[in-house]
């Protein structure tokens, strides 16, 4: 009788735990709050897989296991998982509160790889509350309009056997970039930023490692510079590219600083799929300064000062973007 009551007692722990999976885990695992409008929940760690439902901006999930970016949960008895970057630690109720308050304030820019890398977020705090890109912390300082704890990851283009556009008195693409790339960098630091570069010399780094070495940093922005080439010799200006829809207003930012510095034609913000844009888990935008085969931008290009106006307009729109 005794066997019997314990066979009775483990068959119903076997049904409640078989009911309830989720309900079992939530000792083991830690509670995050949503930090966006509407998060997916997929059936695997990769953007492309299927959706299961949506969660909403306040609601608690909790997280037991992560892979590459991504957090398992259960709902309803399902696997479940979700993209970290849009999830804030909820250590206890009292700053549970505090976050959601904050989340209720700030605007939400998210960045979503296409091909089902992994997922960033940006969240821009009203009263100049501080950026924090890649990581769930949100410090309620004023920083004014320093860049000083942003760290900028600067991709000088093309490079090695790659020369890039020829300019009309053959000039490489490359060597440009390379340049402005180090003016940039100068000016950034100036301004207290962390600054890391994919190449420092004329080499050759493939545009995976480009775009391996943001995803593996902890940087705010990646920032790709490039000078712009066509057959038509009218084609003038300069342009800035993004490839997620939410990251359209980085891109107009910085594109409409960078053309206050400058005497070059406003061919906007645009976007395009490029290789270190739609693979990067950080907000990304690629900036093309101008055509090397007009003769009218190339003489701004080649011209005194102009790489630091082009600084010093990419600086200008980071900080309109990250405190205003």
């Amino acid at each position: 009788m005794k066997l019997l009551k314990i066979m009775i007692v483990l068959a119903g722990v076997f049904i409640i735990l078989s009911i309830f999976p989720a309900a079992m885990h939530a000792d083991s695992g830690d509670m995050f709050i949503i930090g966006t409008e509407s998060l997916e929940m997929k059936d695997a760690p990769m953007q492309n897989s299927n959706s299961i439902g949506n969660l909403v901006r306040g609601d608690k999930i909790t997280i037991f296991e992560e892979k590459n970016g991504w957090g398992k949960s259960f709902f309803n008895g399902e696997e479940v998982w979700v993209a970290l970057h849009f999830l804030f630690p909820v250590e206890d109720e009292e700053s549970e509160n505090d976050e959601t308050e904050k989340m209720k304030r700030s605007i939400p820019t998210t960045f979503v790889d296409e091909n089902g890398d992994t997922i960033s977020t940006e969240w821009k705090h009203e009263k100049n509350e501080r950026l924090m890109s890649g990581s769930t912390e949100i410090t309620g300082i004023d920083i004014g309009k320093s860049l000083s704890d942003y760290h900028f990851i600067i991709d000088a283009g093309h490079g090695g056997i790659d020369a890039g556009a020829i300019g009309l008195d053959g000039v490489n693409e490359k060597d440009l970039n390379l340049s402005t790339a180090d003016t940039m960098v100068e000016k950034l630091e100036d301004e207290g930023a962390a600054v890391s570069l994919t190449r420092e010399d004329d080499s050759y780094v493939a545009l995976e490692d480009r775009v391996h070495i943001s995803n593996t940093s902890k940087a705010n922005v990646f920032i790709s510079i490039h000078y712009n080439a066509n057959e038509d010799t009218s084609a003038k200006g300069v342009t800035t590219y993004y490839s997620s829809d939410i990251a359209k207003e980085l891109a107009e930012t910085v594109q409409s600083s960078i053309q206050k510095e400058v005497d070059l034609e406003d061919r906007g913000a645009k976007q395009n799929g490029y290789h270190v844009l739609q693979h990067n888990n950080k907000p990304a935008i690629l900036l093309e300064l101008g055509f090397l085969t007009n003769a009218n931008d190339l003489e701004n290009i080649q011209s005194a000062g102009y790489e630091e106006k082009a600084a010093d307009g990419l600086i200008d729109g980071l900080k309109e973007y990250f405190h205003e």
